[in-house]
């Protein structure tokens, strides 16, 4: 790897330490939980988008049966589940999706939670509390996690981290049972791949890659990280699209197809240029003490260090009270520099946080200076709005009217420090004001905001826009689209109706130039198995998108109650936790009786149905058919766990035996089975249940 991977890659294995494997817990104040004893990991990774099934196994070591338990795992930001079950007493119970958000309380027989369990479950964990009747003394219950997530780029490196150090929890390193199995698929070449964190093994051609670990006596005490390279000479747009057939496509009217594209320009000539207004906004209250005020000044200095001839920049410092470098913006010359990081190096911590005051201060500085330069404010907090106005409502209208009477554009960009920030209003600040929002650990800021500097001054494309021709492509999410960096990628999903091949132009600008790209894109006309996460994906992307309007409509509104409900409905069709949805207990396990699809030209049915061992899969076809074929087998979170391939010959009648085993010849655990078939064109699907 190059000086910049090593660089990012030991800024991600600083920041990845605050994470462990999943966690049942069964008294927080006495700090008693059920011991890991094994760790399996199986992640499928395509163009960036990773699905990961994490199974955990427990035992009951506590001398008695649990009498209230939950579990939790610490979802990295950005993560969605997307599936959840358990086996006890050699029984396995499929949690199913609820319209009630998920108890975040760490109850389960205590009163407090440790600092170690808090620091161990991060900002944002799963939740679920399960019969905890059933997990009696010296007993194993196995818990097993489905979740996908888009892996973080920059400057054609991908990362990927797993939370597997357990020492937080589970002292002394207790022996625990690991294995490790990551694939990925990649349309660019990938020139490298990096397992740092592991003595596992590493695979890697042109456009695949496997890396393996196993253990099976030794703590669990360590992340999994994967870090790879692609290359930097196939940049442009990646296309995944998959059209369902009817019988996998019920949720909405958008049409049964699904889309997802990675797109990364070439960065545009004479963009690096461009002069700029830069204003950084510091939180320098009570609560930035220590270690983050060392980081906040060393952030600020670099970027004062690096600005261009040519930018002016000022420097908001706001607890409380609100002071500026200076009453003006400046120009960027040796002796603004020098009288900056004096200032810079002369903010201490104390203090409430003014938010508004400070925003507002530094839109109004943008009133007087050229119109032609960016504007551009980098802002971070670690707290919440205690002093000025503090209620988020009216800060995002003070912060309005701010740009409003400065009669200019702003691009502001907001980084949320911690686990205290408000995460709703730092994202809707961004959003309404042509940015973005990151969040980030404690240990974060300074490697994060001098990343993010180098990219922000080298935009590729700002306020893009997307058209379709013809215009078949629909229901884009993120909306609106975010900016595009040099480095960085645009991904984006949205729906079709009819395959086929379209004209994609993206436009925006970079700051005040014009931008324009073209690209054709080649809408999938049947069902691609590779692509079976892009459902979820798509609907991850619209929950986030309502969710975030839910919040921005103000509680107890009927847009609110709307939006709400339109979330909760996605969440629960297509199967990916919301803010609004939970996981709940086993659900009655229902048989779906074959039902052949009218006017059909061929089918099938199964039996027996429910089956333990083996199950025959019974085809009829009313034609010759002398073509390869393949059964796919679906688990209940849309996953391929096994594929079969068939051969057919003259019209009539054939049988295929499945014994319910997946792809590497591995007993596949009780459950609901999907298998789907397509011939001439036809797809048909059916239900399996093995007991």
């Amino acid at each position: 790897m190059n000086k910049l991977s090593f660089t990012f890659l030991t800024a991600l294995l600083f920041s990845l330490s605050l994470f462990s494997n999943g966690i049942i817990i069964i008294d927080t104040e006495a700090q008693i939980y059920l011991t890991l004893t094994a760790s399996r990991v199986e992640t499928q990774v395509n163009n960036q988008v990773a699905v990961t099934k994490a199974t955990q196994t427990f035992r009951n070591e506590t001398g008695q049966a649990a009498l209230a338990a939950k579990y939790a795992f610490p979802l990295r930001d950005g993560a969605s589940a997307t599936g959840l079950r358990w086996l006890v007493n050699g029984v396995w119970y499929e949690a199913s999706i609820a319209a009630e958000p998920q108890d975040t309380s760490i109850t389960g027989g205590g009163s407090g939670a440790s600092e170690a369990l808090l620091t161990y479950l991060g900002g944002a964990p799963l939740f679920f509390e399960f019969e905890s009747t059933l997990i009696q003394a010296d007993s194993l219950i196995v818990m097993e996690l489905s979740y996908v997530e888009l892996l973080p780029y920059a400057f054609n490196l991908v990362s990927f981290h797993y939370p597997n150090d357990y020492g937080l929890i589970q002292a002394g390193g207790a022996a625990v049972e690991q294995q490790f199995e990551w694939q990925m698929e990649s349309e660019r070449t990938i020139l490298n791949v990096e397992f740092p964190s592991h003595p596992g093994t590493v695979d890697v051609s042109d456009h695949n890659a496997h890396v393996s670990y196993a253990f099976s006596d030794g703590p669990a005490d360590a992340d999994y990280l994967v870090v790879y390279e692609l290359s930097s000479d196939e940049l442009g747009v990646f296309g995944m699209s998959t059209l369902l057939p009817d019988t996998l496509a019920d949720c909405d009217e958008h049409g049964n197809g699904f889309l997802t594209l990675v797109i990364e320009p070439e960065s545009n000539p004479g963009v690096d240029v461009i002069e700029k207004n830069f204003i950084l906004v510091i939180d320098r209250s009570g609560s930035m003490s220590g270690n983050k005020m060392v980081q906040a000044r060393d952030a600020a200095s670099f970027i004062v260090q690096h600005l261009n001839p040519g930018d002016f920049f000022n420097i908001v410092a706001f607890d409380n009270d609100i002071s500026t470098f200076s009453p003006i913006l400046v120009p960027f010359s040796s002796s603004s520099q020098t009288n900056a990081l004096s200032f810079i190096s002369a903010q201490n911590a104390n203090g409430t946080t003014n938010i508004s005051g400070a925003l507002t201060t530094a839109i109004g500085q943008f009133s007087s200076v050229n119109p032609d330069k960016a504007n551009i404010i980098l802002f971070f907090t670690d707290g919440q709005p205690t002093a000025g106005i503090t209620n988020p409502e009216g800060i995002l209208a003070a912060v309005e009217m701010a740009v409003a009477q400065a009669e200019t554009t702003i691009f502001l960009y907001a980084f949320g420090i911690g686990e205290d920030v408000n995460t709703q209003l730092l994202s809707a600040l961004a959003s309404q004001n042509n940015g973005l929002a990151n969040f980030l650990g404690n240990e974060e800021l300074e490697a994060a905001i001098t990343e993010f500097f180098l990219k922000v001054n080298n935009p590729v494309l700002l306020s893009p826009q997307i058209q379709f021709s013809p215009p078949l492509v629909s229901e884009l999410y993120p909306q609106p689209l975010p900016n595009l960096y040099k480095g960085q990628q645009l991904i984006i999903t949205g729906r079709y109706e009819e395959a086929q091949t379209v004209e994609m132009v993206l436009s925006g600008t970079a700051f005040n130039l014009p931008i324009v790209y073209n690209f054709t894109i080649d809408l999938a006309d049947t069902l691609v198995p590779d692509y079976f996460f892009l459902p979820k994906l798509w609907a991850k992307g619209k929950i986030e998108n309502l969710q975030q309007q839910y919040y921005l409509a103000g509680d107890n509104t009927p847009l609110a109650d709307s939006l709400e409900d339109a979330a909760i409905a996605l969440s629960i069709c297509y199967g990916v936790i919301s803010d609004f949805t939970s996981f709940t207990g086993p659900p009655v396990t229902s048989v779906q009786e074959f039902d052949p699809v009218k006017a059909s030209s061929w089918h099938w049915e199964a039996g027996p149905n429910p089956f333990r061992e083996q199950v025959s899969l019974s085809i009829f076809i009313p034609f010759d058919w002398y073509e390869p074929a393949t059964i796919y087998i679906l688990d209940s979170h849309g996953r391929i766990v096994a594929s079969i391939p068939i051969m057919l010959g003259p019209a009539g009648d054939y049988r295929i035996d499945w014994e319910g085993l997946s792809s590497l010849g591995i007993t596949l655990p009780k459950g609901t089975y999907y298998a789907i078939l397509n011939l001439a064109g036809e797809w048909n699907t059916l239900t399996l249940v093995k007991q």
